[in-house]
């Protein structure tokens, strides 16, 4: 098409006496060739974007869920939009049937289990929290002061578990053939643990009947700084200030 028009032009220049209008019909002539490039192009690319829509199309057809475990079939409610949704992913292995989602009782969980039962441990840990909030509830029926009484307890666990934590510890050490308790301050970490350790012991040495009632029992005593918890943190606080003399051992 593109050569009939330059050929009809260049015949028409050739006729044409006046030399004058030819470098205006060769324009016209370029300009008109340049459109039809432009629109063929624009053709032929909107004929290969239908043929790759096609394919995307027919391949998802004939994909079923059961070739592709990662896409999921579509809601009922949205079956007229094509989008695809991924699957969740699971749940990780500290998480469990609970509304507990604090580091500090999935560790004292963790801590509590024992021959690798650990639904156990968080049902005993559950009912432990549960014992802790039917006593305040009668404690607040019985007290004018109220206000005073907390009634979370979570915030009761956290609360006994810092008042639990020690401060100070010691280490033995040899120098000279001979053994010394020399008192170190305890990292963050060794704290909870110690703490942790008090309340499972302690819990379970007890006399009553219940793990989860020996547990609430403990948690309130220490949250009034009470119980065998806090009485097992002020002997060790009275070991490390009766070995102060040997605290430069530490360096020496």
């Amino acid at each position: 098409m593109a050569t009939s028009y330059l050929t009809a032009i260049s015949s028409l220049c050739a006729k044409s006496l006046n030399k004058n209008y030819f470098p205006s019909i060769l324009n016209f002539a370029i300009h008109q060739r340049s459109l039809l490039c432009t629109s063929v192009q624009q053709s032929v690319a909107q004929e290969l974007t239908q043929e790759n829509s096609q394919q995307i199309g027919q391949s998802v057809e004939d994909e079923s869920p059961i070739d592709n475990p990662s896409l999921e079939t579509e809601a009922p409610g949205n079956m007229a939009s094509n989008q695809l949704v991924l699957k969740p992913k699971a749940a990780s292995s500290q998480s469990g049937p609970t509304l507990i989602n604090d580091p500090v009782a999935q560790k004292f969980i963790n801590c509590m289990m024992y021959d690798g039962k650990k639904s156990l441990s968080r049902r005993i840990f559950n009912e432990a929290l549960e014992t802790m909030k039917k006593s305040q509830i009668e404690k607040q029926g019985s007290n004018a002061e109220q206000s005073k009484i907390e009634m979370d307890p979570m915030k009761i666990f956290h609360q006994a578990i810092e008042n639990a934590k020690p401060i100070i510890g010691v280490q033995t050490i040899k120098r000279g053939g001979k053994s010394y308790q020399v008192p170190i301050p305890l990292k963050e970490q060794r704290r909870y643990f110690l703490a942790i350790k008090w309340f499972i012991t302690i819990a379970r040495s007890g006399k009553e009947h219940g793990m989860s009632k020996k547990l609430a029992k403990e948690f309130l005593n220490a949250y009034n700084n009470e119980g065998g918890v806090i009485k097992k943190k002020i002997e060790l606080h009275k070991v490390a200030e009766s070995n102060r003399a040997y605290a430069h051992y530490r360096w020496w």
